[in-house]
């Protein structure tokens, strides 16, 4: 249980933190407690927050209310907040994963205004047609944003002591989302193996 305080110090946080992030998953019930109580079935929740939009958070008592879109998440425990790389706990009532989707534009927009710019000069298949290092292409079959035929034309000009184009056959621009077990894969038993000194 939380009291007053804490919940006005947590819904303050949320909402600093946490508003406008999107729910990617939602996993309830994974340690079950006889004082968790859901709205329906636990094993819906997915299915019903992924998707939704954090849009605050506001201490009504010893309870935090979370707006995500259409929905009211009530929350009368402690919680944490993880970075992405930080390992979860084993064992929690409700575990929302979140996609910063404001911050992931922002990034974006600047990317394009600082590092675009730079790159408008850059070719490299008249200013690296020759390289002293293996050379790994790691590319989606079906990417959009940067055509495989682009990569495929500079992969057939380069120079290098070894060279190799690796195809991720369900994937867009972001095979290391779409197929992330594949991708480290390959970068550890290929890239890594025939790239690190044998110990």
């Amino acid at each position: 249980m939380i009291e007053l305080p804490e919940a006005m110090v947590l819904a303050r946080q949320i909402n600093q933190i946490l508003t406008g992030r999107q729910i990617e998953k939602a996993i309830a019930n994974q340690s079950p407690h006889k004082f968790a109580w859901y709205t329906g079935d636990p094993a819906e929740y997915n299915h019903r927050l992924a998707g939704k939009t954090i849009q605050g958070a506001a201490a009504f008592g010893s309870h935090v209310e979370i707006k995500a879109d259409d929905m009211i998440l009530l929350i009368s425990t402690p919680m944490r907040y993880h970075v992405r790389d930080e390992k979860p706990p084993r064992k929690h009532q409700l575990f929302l994963d979140l996609y910063d989707k404001v911050n992931w534009f922002r990034g974006a927009l600047e990317t394009m205004n600082v590092v675009y710019p730079q790159l408008w000069d850059v070719d490299f298949r008249e200013q690296a047609t020759q390289l002293e290092v293996p050379v790994y292409f790691l590319l989606g079959r079906h990417d959009v944003n940067a055509p495989p035929v682009l990569t495929e034309e500079y992969y057939e000009l380069v120079s290098a002591p070894h060279k190799e184009l690796i195809w991720f056959e369900h994937s867009g621009h972001n095979p290391w989302v779409s197929e992330s077990a594949q991708l480290v894969d390959v970068v550890v038993k290929t890239v890594l193996a025939q790239t690190q000194p044998s110990q």
